[in-house]
């Protein structure tokens, strides 16, 4: 019986991975922020989806847009 040796960490799979997994978040609160009311209405409506308010969909946007850009420039390099 052979025992097989333990899967060493692949990091242009995990890079790839990350680019992946940013840029679907990425379109996911972009196509959120789209559709949301513009930002007095939803202010005043009190606007929500999945919990989040406009700004927190906002703020979701701009680190899945830092995370997708720190992995593209690793991706690329």
């Amino acid at each position: 019986m052979t025992r097989n040796a333990p899967a060493r960490f692949n990091a242009r799979a995990f890079v790839t991975l990350c680019v992946a997994f940013g840029f679907g978040l990425l379109a996911a609160s972009g196509i959120v922020l789209y559709v949301a009311p513009p930002g007095r209405v939803a202010n005043w409506s009190r606007w929500t989806l999945s919990a989040l308010d406009r700004h927190q969909w906002q703020a979701f946007h701009t680190v899945f847009a830092l995370l997708f850009a720190v992995a593209g420039a690793f991706h690329l390099w």
